[in-house]
């Protein structure tokens, strides 16, 4: 969950994640603390490339940490 980020630092990262192994990324807007517009990042990213991600998120971003769940998918042939 990010406040404070430009529109063009989303758009870098989007370009970065892909790069860096994440099969999905999306934004969804979030009400931060003191009613702060924020920015949720999500990425989807396979196990191997976990480590890149969550490198470039703590290097690219004000975050202070990263948020993970491993999860199962079913995909078709």
């Amino acid at each position: 969950n990010l406040d404070n980020v430009s529109g063009e630092l989303v758009g870098y990262l989007f370009d970065k994640l892909f790069a860096a192994g994440a099969l999905d990324v999306y934004t969804t807007a979030l009400q931060m603390k003191k009613s702060r517009p924020g920015l949720k990042i999500s990425v989807l990213a396979p196990p191997g490339r976990r480590a890149a991600v969550e490198e470039l998120l703590l290097r690219e971003t004000p975050t202070f940490g990263v948020r993970r769940v491993l999860m199962e998918r079913s995909k078709l042939e």
